[in-house]
């Protein structure tokens, strides 16, 4: 995962499809699952390794293992990387759903980080139909956790995405605001 969110998509995908191989090897499920989920996520989309019908079919298959074994951390994790997935093949409702059924689990779980993560996909899902407000809102949903929590990357990350939809409704300064400030906050933690 550090090499993904450094940006060597390359590398992760490499150690992540080892990682598929040795628990398949051992007959580890969990952990399959885990390395099906990262497998087919945004370094190998990104890469082009594969394409994403196919990753959107593995993350699903990945969900099930985990409702099976019955993780419910997992199953919100698995649900927002699906989420990612069917956002890249324009399935924005089932995107939705895949995001308020993490929102849910994670909130029932007490995880401050998945529900942050869900909040800025919901964020995302709404900006791409156009329903900036409703971006807004989870935007600030996901960076009130993220800033609680000191992620200081992902406070940058969103913050960038937020000024899409700020910009969007036409306040050309709060925008350019916020995207200085995800820049200095990228520049202070050398973040890709």
């Amino acid at each position: 995962m550090l090499m993904e969110v450094t940006g060597n998509y390359a590398r992760a995908l490499e150690l992540y499809s080892e990682g598929l191989g040795v628990a398949t090897a051992i007959g580890d499920r969990w952990f399959t699952a885990v390395f099906l989920t990262m497998v087919n996520g945004l370094p190998a989309i990104t890469l082009g390794k594969v394409k994403p019908e196919h990753a959107y079919e593995g993350l699903k298959n990945a969900i099930a293992d985990w409702r099976q074994i019955g993780d419910p951390r997992f199953i919100a994790f698995g649900l927002r990387i699906l989420s990612q997935s069917a956002f890249t093949l324009g399935r924005y409702d089932e995107a939705h759903a895949a995001l308020e059924e993490s929102t849910a689990l994670n909130s029932s779980l007490g995880d401050r980080w998945g529900l942050g993560a869900a909040y800025r996909g919901l964020g995302l899902v709404a900006q791409a139909q156009g329903k900036h407000q409703q971006a807004l809102v989870m935007f600030r949903k996901g960076l009130g956790t993220f800033t609680e929590l000191g992620g200081s990357w992902w406070v940058a990350r969103v913050l960038a995405e937020m000024g899409e939809s700020i910009l969007a409704l036409e306040d050309e300064a709060e925008a350019g605001r916020v995207w200085r400030e995800s820049l200095r906050i990228a520049t202070d933690i050398h973040g890709t």
